[in-house]
Parts: C-alpha cells; structure tokens; sequence
C-alpha cells in the first residue's frame, strides 16, 4: 500500500477552522489568575458572541474584577436600558460607558474586541470601532474573568447565548484600526493570557493552562439552564462557516480533511479520504417536550438518540406547565407550540445539540391546543388546532421563520376544520394527515409546499380514519402509527410518498395499538421513532422501524416519565432537513 500524505491539513473545515463554544443559558463561568492584573499597560479582548435571548437589561459577555470587588475592573455586554438598546457596551467600574453604536440583534454572530492602545480604549464589532471611544489610564488589577454574568448573579444580567474563541492579550494591542476578524480558530501567542471556549466537547479546555470553574449539581455533573447557580456547556455551534452554508446553522466541521497541492489520488497507491461533508454528523437527537403524566401535565423534556436503541433522558424543561403542544425543528433548534394550561400560544424553543431549559421564541397567531406543525430549514408551519369557545376547532395555518425568534404569521386556510393531525415533511412539501372533527376521526391528508403561503390542498386518503397518531418521515416517504379510531387506539401503520398525490398504503404494525401520541417527528432521514404513550395505554413504550422498508416497528426503549396524553416531538435530522 502506498504512503498516506500527511502534509499540514488546509482549508475552511480544515486543521484551523473554528471548531466550538460554549452555550450560556444564565449561568456563570470563572478563571482566576495574577496574569489578568492589565495595569496601565496596552491590552486586547476578543471573542465571537451569539445572542439568542434578550434579558431586560444586560446580556453579560464577561466582568474583570479583583478578588474584592469590581472598582478595578471593567464589563462588557449588550445592554436594554433606554437609548442603549441591542448596543454592545464597554462599562467601567468608574461609571464610563464605551458604547459601539451598532445595533447587534439575536440570532447572528459578531466578532467583539476590546482594545486599550496608548491609553485609549475603543470596541470593535465585526473589525469595525464605532463612535465612541475612552481616554483610558485606569490601572486594571483584575484577578478574575466572569463569563455569562457579572457578579452580583442578576438575573436581569444574564447572557443567553453562546461564546467562542474568547481570547485575552496582555501589554499588547492587536488592533489599532478597523479589521477583518478572524475566520480561522485564534493561536495562542506569546502574551496570550487566556484562551478558551475553542472545543466542541470541553467547556473547561484553555489554552495557556488556566481552570475554568462553573457551578455544578450532583456529583461533578455540570447541570444548565436559566438559573444562577448553573454553567455553560460545550457546543459545536460556531461563528466559522464555508461558502454555502449557513453561519446560524451547527453543522460542526463541514468538509472532510484537504490535502495541501493534492487534487487527484490514485486509488492503488494512496490510501483515499472520504469526499463529501460532515453536515449530518452529531445529529440524530430526538426531544419530546411536555404533555401529560400520570402526575399531570409536565414542563419536562426528554432526549432520544434515533440510531441507538435505549431509553429516554432528561433534557431540561419547558418554561411553563403545559400539554397537547406540537413540536417542529430545525437542524438546531427545537420549538414546542401552542398547548392547554388552558389554551395556548405560546412558542418556546431550545438548542437541540445542547440540554437545557427552553426560551422563548413568540406567539402564535391565536390560542390553540393540537397544533400539527411541519418545518425544513427555513420554515415550520402549524396546521389548525383546537381553541377555546367559541372557535373551537379551525382551519388556522400559521408559520415562523426557523433561525428567527417572534411571533408567527398566517399562511392559509386548511381544507376542514379539523384537529391532531399527524405531520409528515419533506425539504419542500407538508403534509397533514387525518385528525378529528366535531363528529368524526378523519382520513383526509392535506399538503402546501413550505415555501409558499397558501391554502392546503387534497392529497388523498389514510388507509383508516384516525387522530393522534405518531409520525415520522424520510425526505421522500411519511409514515403514520397508531391513532385513536374510535372507540379504541389501533396499531395500524400507513405510509405516503410525499411527492406524489395519492392515498396512503399499508405499512405494517406498531407493537401496541395506542393514541394521542407526541405531536411532531422523532426521526432521522432513515429511521423513525414513535412514542406510544396515550390513549389506552398510558405508558413509555417506544417504537421504531426503518422508513424506506414497510413492515413491523420494532421495541427501541422507555420514556423516563410515561405519556398518557399527548406532547410535543422533534428532531434535528428528520426528512424536511437537507
């Protein structure tokens, strides 16, 4: 066999690419050192920043401060108080404010600097120093960096969000005029000082040997969440992103390794690397958020990895009690919509790769329980539902834009007025299939294409009436188990071509016949998972089956908390997602 080359790796996603963070959901992050004291001298600040929620008055990045107090240090956040809204802030402990006068909304990455160079000190965002700047000759005796919080622990100053390759340099000023920011990983230099949040695997890990310290819970677990006394986590969600690929989007390390001047192998002699790209790795996770438990309705949230059989386990919560939710997902974000604890429209969403609490996301055009929702990329679209008198059961579509927080927007009009259908989705069409009306189960399916606003329209038929069944989908196949048929649940399994108009064809059958099952798609692009709880089970049974091949779903596991009536699902590499 011939010789693997092993010259240095190069290229976006290659050896320097920016590989991880760390998520902030409230908590706090800490690292003590002499080596912070910045005294009178020059010094840089830098990291990558992602806001994905506002608190009411300061998103905290970080806080220097002595082992004291705060009179020697300074703080820098995105601060809501009037006239500083989305504004981005270097605060001193002496009341001066350096304010980069650039609004920097959720949901985008921005490369922040703080820069003192001959005693001046200015913020830059993305390379660029705007308006103000600040005759700085204080003396910096800071011993401590706080990430995600300054040190009182308010809750209105906490960061929601995520910070990557946060980078600290001592006695030198890196950059003295508007700049490009980085697109490869930051080196550690000479006169680093700190240099962490860089791995997609260890919140802890900094380059030049500093410890990291969190709060944690339980035995050495660190746990997360919108709560003081909890900590960051590691994340593979990052600023750094090739051409044609969404720099909202985690997709980890998107190019398999290139080889600096090889274009060509010959298969004989080279050992050959994999083509392609690692989008859909370290994806498959599953969430099902809420619903009811022989406790009552439920805020938890559970996690199921799709390609390896076994039970549920916890994820974090939903901010509010809540059942009959739909869920709908992205490759990173998972969305719980509408509910009862009575009738709902509320719309919360977490990080799918990362455990925590929900956060909220925004409303839906009106109060409903049993929403149906399908989502690709870009888009997820709630069918019809149930509100409270006087309306009743409707015909309401709505949707929102996946990667951006707020309320949603009406897209059409159902063909009936009916509740609890089951969604399916490919990249470009959802569907919706059977459900219940004011007198019947349903067998009606019905389908839009995502993209375009629009009333639904017939596709064909299920094999049997039913509502409340469990769903799942390939890009190019929907299968439907379960249901209520009334006056029981069934184990009847269907499956649609979602191309293709036509009525639903027998696929095998579930391993219990169950009901009122979690709303939305726990699936990759090759295998489902269907959670039976519901009706008249009231139990944790999961299912699976293989998509592209009918017959039997199979026992996959538990639940940690049985489902007897119905919840929200979703799951970052189902059939909508390319």
């Amino acid at each position: 066999m011939g010789i693997l080359r092993t010259d240095r790796v190069s290229g976006l996603g290659g050896a320097n690419a920016i590989t991880g963070s760390a998520f902030f959901v409230g908590g706090k992050a800490t690292t003590t050192s002499s080596d912070y004291n910045l005294g009178t001298d020059d010094f840089t600040i830098e990291c990558f920043v992602y806001f994905s929620g506002k608190n009411p008055t300061l998103g905290t990045i970080f806080e220097t401060r002595s082992s004291t107090s705060a009179s020697d240090g300074f703080l820098l956040g995105r601060f809501q108080t009037s006239g500083h809204e989305n504004k981005v802030e270097f605060y001193t402990a002496n009341d001066y404010r350096v304010t980069a006068d650039r609004t920097v909304e959720n949901d985008t990455w921005v490369h922040i600097a703080v820069v003192r160079a001959s005693a001046t000190t200015k913020v830059y965002v993305d390379g660029t120093a705007y308006s103000s700047t600040y005759s700085d000759s204080n003396n910096y005796s800071n011993t401590e960096i706080i990430f995600g919080k300054n040190a009182p622990n308010s809750d209105t100053h906490q960061l929601i969000g995520f910070i990557s390759n946060f980078h600290v340099v001592k006695g030198t000023a890196i950059y003295t005029a508007n700049f490009t920011p980085p697109t490869n990983q930051i080196q550690k230099r000479s006169d680093t000082v700190f240099l962490g949040f860089q791995s997609a695997s260890d919140v802890t890990r900094e380059e030049t040997g500093k410890i990291i310290t969190f709060p944690i819970s339980g035995a050495g677990a660190v746990s997360h969440g919108p709560d003081t006394s909890k900590g960051p986590i590691s994340s593979r969600f990052t600023p750094n992103s090739p051409v044609g690929f969404s720099t909202t989007t985690d997709v980890g390390t998107q190019f398999g390794s290139t080889f600096d001047g090889v274009t060509t192998f010959d298969s004989q002699a080279y050992f050959v690397p994999p083509g392609g790209n690692t989008r859909e790795r370290n994806r498959g996770r599953g969430l099902v958020m809420a619903g009811s438990t022989p406790s009552g309705a439920s805020t938890g949230i559970e996690s199921i990895e799709i390609q390896s059989s076994g039970n549920g386990v916890d994820f974090g919560s939903l901010s509010a009690v809540t059942r009959y939710n739909g869920g709908a997902a992205s490759a990173t974000r998972g969305l719980s919509m509408g509910g009862k604890s009575p009738s709902v429209n509320t719309i919360e969403f977490v990080t799918i790769a990362n455990s925590s609490n929900s956060i909220d996301f925004g409303d839906l055009t009106q109060d409903r329980r049993y929403p149906s929702p399908v989502s690709n990329d870009t888009r997820a679209v709630a069918f019809s539902g149930y509100a409270e008198a006087p309306v009743g059961y409707n015909n309401i579509m709505d949707f929102v834009t996946m990667a951006t927080a707020g309320n949603a927007t009406d897209f059409g009009d159902t063909t009936n007025t009916v509740t609890n259908g089951a969604p399916v989705n490919s990249t470009t069409r959802g569907l919706m299939c059977g459900g219940g009306t004011p007198v019947a189960q349903e067998n009606v399916i019905q389908f839009i294409t995502i993209a375009t606003t629009g009333d639904a329209q017939d596709f064909g038929d299920l094999t049997l009436a039913r509502r409340g069944m469990s769903s799942v989908s390939s890009s190019t196949r929907g299968v439907l188990s379960g249901g209520y048929a009334q006056p029981t649940g069934t184990n009847v399994m269907d499956f649609v071509t979602i191309a293709s108009t036509g009525n639903a064809l027998d696929f095998g059958d579930s391993t219990v016949a169950t009901a009122f099952k979690p709303i939305g798609q726990i699936c990759s692009r090759t295998r489902g998972v269907f959670v039976a709880g519901g009706y008249p089970s009231q139990g944790n049974v999961i299912d699976f089956a293989t998509i592209a091949t009918t017959g039997n779903a199979s026992d996959f596991g538990d639940l940690l908390v049985p489902i007897i009536d119905t919840a929200a699902a979703c799951s970052d590499s189902h059939g909508g997602l390319s």
